[in-house]
């Protein structure tokens, strides 16, 4: 006869009622354990990071009281975070904001941080940019250098008579005056020369007055000098072989430029900018 009324009780529309809240009880309890926002697990993973960046710090691996006292810490500052995620200080903070630009970013380039050329494609991109391995003219000179310490004027003449003297002289030794720098230049750019002698006449009369002669006097930032260049070497294109790692590095960088900026296209492709006028 107890069967027949189990039976009974187990149709019974409340009977399921029943249940069914015991079953959201039980799920909600669950729940609230492994997704309790103020429950800071500590896991084995989290463990082997605390031990890992303990070693790195110091060169050794924590005792038992050292590992409790890194994990104590951990814990307080992972509270610390929330409570001030909680309070919205991450909003508004250029600081947070950069450095989750700066991951993010470091997200992007691990992923195409694998890119490797083959030897067909760095000739060909080698190719392609030439002009990006040409050597630039050089040249070699030594000059004779006249300060203004006694006037612009005074230096000026003193190297209109010296360039007279020198009557076709190649070297003079002792003549003029000390320079702050050297006399003689060796393979010099014009870059080179600019950062010695500043964006000056001097630089266009090196790279102008034919290689064997004297120049006129020629004015720099520190004062008058004669120019007189040995050598003169032309523009060249440096062989594949001479450049072959700078053109692989160029390729890599430009391949990783190329794919950032269709990983960061597909990513505003996600978003509408809004721009009101000001």
């Amino acid at each position: 006869m107890a069967f027949p009324k189990a039976s009974k009780i187990a149709r019974d529309p409340l009977t399921h009622f029943l249940l069914l809240g015991v079953m959201f009880f039980l799920v909600s309890l669950l729940w609230e354990r492994y997704h309790d926002p103020r429950a800071i697990v500590i896991n084995a993973g989290i463990v082997r990071s605390i031990t890992a960046d303990y070693e790195r710090r110091f060169g050794f691996s924590p005792s038992n009281a050292e590992l409790k006292n890194a994990v104590a810490s951990y814990a307080e500052d992972e509270a610390l975070y929330r409570e001030g995620q909680a309070l919205g200080l991450d909003r508004d903070d250029e600081i947070v904001r950069r450095r989750i630009i700066q991951k993010m970013r470091f997200l992007q380039q691990t992923a195409i941080s694998s890119a490797r050329p083959s030897q067909s494609e760095l000739r060909d991109y080698y190719a392609r940019h030439r002009q990006d391995y040409v050597r630039p003219v050089t040249i070699s000179f030594h000059h004779i250098y006249f300060s203004t310490d006694d006037g612009d004027h005074t230096a000026f003449v003193r190297a209109m008579r010296m360039r007279r003297a020198l009557a076709g002289k190649v070297t003079v030794l002792g003549e003029g005056d000390p320079f702050p720098d050297r006399t003689v230049f060796t393979g010099m750019t014009i870059d080179d020369v600019r950062r010695v002698f500043g964006r000056s006449p001097f630089v266009h009369a090196a790279f102008s007055v034919p290689a064997g002669k004297w120049s006129a006097p020629v004015r720099s930032g520190w004062g008058w000098h004669l120019i007189f260049v040995d050598r003169r070497d032309p523009a060249m294109l440096r062989p594949f072989e001479q450049v072959r790692d700078t053109v692989s590095d160029d390729w890599v960088r430009t391949e990783w430029e190329g794919r950032e900026n269709q990983i960061t296209k597909k990513l505003m492709a996600r978003y509408t900018v809004i721009e009101h006028a000001l």
